[in-house]
């Protein structure tokens, strides 16, 4: 595939993605290499170069073999609008390689790099408007729980709108290193936590707003396990129509009440509840 213009607004170029037969401990980040990161799914690791690095990327793979071979640009990887500023409430979200502007308000800087995350997905959309409604009538809790932060845009979104204390958990190394990064970037470190860890494996970690962008047998897993009793608030999403009813059903059963549902292109469900 031949990769498409780069955008002069954006540092990202075109991508060069490496599927190994298998999974890797990943390393760090490289830039002089041209190392991106890695990506654990389903099995199989995935190194992303910003450049051609055959090489590089079997010395990283440790005898694991390469299976495939990608090429594209960031674009075609992220979409435009992982480098377009948008607006949720009174939160303004920008890349950090766009300038700011006079009276826009709070901001977030938010660089997704590989992961999920960017805001153009609407669960993601709906989270941030879950978080915005939930702080309406004055205030939000005073810690949260992110589970399956990616980014880590909804932990930076919570700590902007006055959450004073967030734990953010991913299981995918990029992930947490993308968050690490993007706290940073926004001055966070003492106010927000990334881990790296199984989210059933905190879900019963003390903190009043629960948040959980995740697949519906996870979340009904979390909700077995207790994550969300005794909590202020939970966020949920990443549901889709067909499981949706059995997720509410659920969580709705262990003494949560729904206070609002959120639709999008008549295929996402994303739910504000309260305990």
């Amino acid at each position: 595939m031949k990769p498409t213009a780069r955008r002069p607004d954006c540092p990202y170029d075109e991508l060069h993605i490496y599927e190994l037969a298998g999974l890797i401990e990943p390393a760090e980040p490289d830039p002089a290499s041209g190392f991106l990161g890695c990506w654990l799914e389903a099995g199989s690791a995935f190194l992303f170069f910003d450049r051609p690095a055959e090489a590089e990327a079997r010395r990283l793979a440790g005898g694991v073999a390469v299976r495939e071979r990608y090429a594209m640009s960031y674009f075609d990887w992220q979409g435009l609008e992982a480098v377009a500023p948008f607006r949720v409430g009174p939160l303004l979200i920008r890349p950090p390689w766009v300038p700011a502007r006079a009276g826009e308000g709070p901001e977030i800087l938010l660089d997704t790099g590989l992961v999920f995350g960017a805001g153009n997905h609407p669960t993601t959309r709906d989270c941030l408007s879950a978080l915005v409604e939930l702080g309406r009538p004055g205030r939000l809790p005073a810690s949260a729980l992110d589970l399956g932060c990616g980014s880590g845009i909804l932990s930076l979104a919570a700590a902007g709108l006055g959450v004073e204390r967030v734990t953010a958990v991913d299981l995918n190394p990029l992930c947490v290193q993308t968050s690490r990064r993007n706290v940073e970037l926004n001055g966070l470190a003492g106010r927000i936590e990334v881990l790296r860890a199984d989210a059933l494996g905190l879900a019963r970690r003390p903190a009043g707003l629960v948040m959980a962008n995740l697949e519906a047998g996870l979340i009904g897993a979390l909700a077995k396990a207790g994550c969300f009793q005794d909590r202020e608030a939970v966020i949920l999403s990443g549901l889709t129509r067909s499981r949706a009813g059995r997720v509410e059903d659920l969580v709705v059963a262990g003494g949560l009440k729904l206070k609002r549902r959120w639709i999008a292109d008549s295929t996402w469900f994303t739910l504000l509840l309260s305990g």
